[in-house]
């Protein structure tokens, strides 16, 4: 019975992905249909090779160029499918920027310097490519599913004279502001790494999401700064407009904290981590 009512709930988001294009109905879902049966295609020639694309392979590009409009954003046909948290008390939400290297495509159009590691020893971690920035909804554990299973409800291409932070800032704030979603004005955590705890991200998001909390990697030589203290605390002369030094990797500059917690986590092979 699940699975006949897993059936029906995909058919009918099938429906609503076809409906929402504005052009090339037939066409873009041919695609979509090969890029998900074809997940190791070198190319985009190669997907036309794909036994679900019905068209000419001359019409791929015809088919991605015209089929870029669509009527409302990917969260909205998603949004339905997604469950409702139960155990938690807030939706979870991720933001990250993929590098994808094409140092090979001269004719591409604004390729840019990306950041990609690099395994061999004293080379930079630099390459030429683009850069995409997604935002995706990280589902509560359940029977059969990954661990890693995520929804990604969002996702464009960076551009190079583009802040891939502040465009992960105004996917997440279209996303949040949108009053037909589940999640609107209900209490939302986002994580992401280091790059999303600069000042600019924050300001950007915070500004307008009240019900937002930030959950971000600090590096590890970061300097922050406590608060300021009250006014009369300050001296006469120039006010300060922020407290002193809070070093993360000298703890001399480091406060009593104002809370203290201490948890166990159980790693995969069954092994136990402290946190404190």
């Amino acid at each position: 019975m699940n699975a006949q009512i897993n059936a029906t709930k995909f058919t009918q988001f099938r429906q609503e992905v076809y409906q929402n294009f504005s052009r090339l109905e037939d066409a873009s879902m041919d695609l979509i249909d090969a890029l998900c049966s074809t997940p190791n295609a070198r190319s985009v020639p190669e997907l036309s090779l794909s036994a679900h694309y019905h068209r000419e392979h001359s019409s791929i590009y015809k088919t991605i160029e015209k089929s870029k409009t669509m009527r409302v954003p990917l969260h909205s046909l998603a949004s339905s499918l997604i469950p409702s948290p139960r155990k938690r008390l807030f939706w979870l939400f991720a933001l990250d920027a993929t590098p994808q290297k094409r140092q090979f495509a001269r004719s591409l159009r604004d390729r840019g310097y990306i950041y990609y590691p690099n395994p061999v020893g004293r080379n930079k971690p630099i390459s030429i490519g683009h850069e995409y920035s997604t935002v995706a909804v990280l589902p509560e554990r359940r029977e059969n599913l990954s661990r890693s299973w995520v929804i990604p409800i969002a996702g464009r291409r960076v551009r190079s004279d583009e802040d891939k932070e502040l465009v992960g800032a105004e996917q997440l704030n279209a996303i949040l502001d949108d009053e037909k979603q589940p999640w609107h004005e209900e209490l939302v955590v986002e994580v992401g790494d280091s790059r999303y705890s600069k000042a600019e991200y924050l300001h950007a998001v915070h500004k307008i999401q009240p019900n937002l909390v930030s959950v971000v990697k600090v590096r590890g030589n970061r300097k922050l700064y406590n608060f300021i203290a009250p006014p009369g605390e300050n001296p006469p002369n120039r006010p300060k407009f922020r407290g002193e030094p809070f070093k993360l990797d000298d703890p001399s500059t480091h406060r009593p904290p104002d809370a203290r917690a201490e948890f166990e986590v159980e790693k995969k092979k069954g092994k136990v981590y402290k946190i404190v």
